[in-house]
């Protein structure tokens, strides 16, 4: 996962954008494994997207 969040072409604005779904999709579950998953995803969407901004 992180190879391809690296290796993505989406700019920064995106991904971000992509990290606020995934914790709105976490925000309306109750199953705990879904939500933990999602928002680990939106951490690594986050994080991508800050590393494009310092580079950039």
């Amino acid at each position: 996962m992180e190879e391809r969040l690296e290796r993505t072409v989406q700019p920064p604005r995106e991904l971000s954008a992509r990290a606020e779904e995934l914790r709105a999709q976490a925000a309306q579950t109750d199953i705990e494994g879904y939500r933990d998953a999602a928002l680990a995803l939106a951490d690594r969407y986050e994080q991508a997207a800050a590393a494009r901004l310092v580079s950039a």
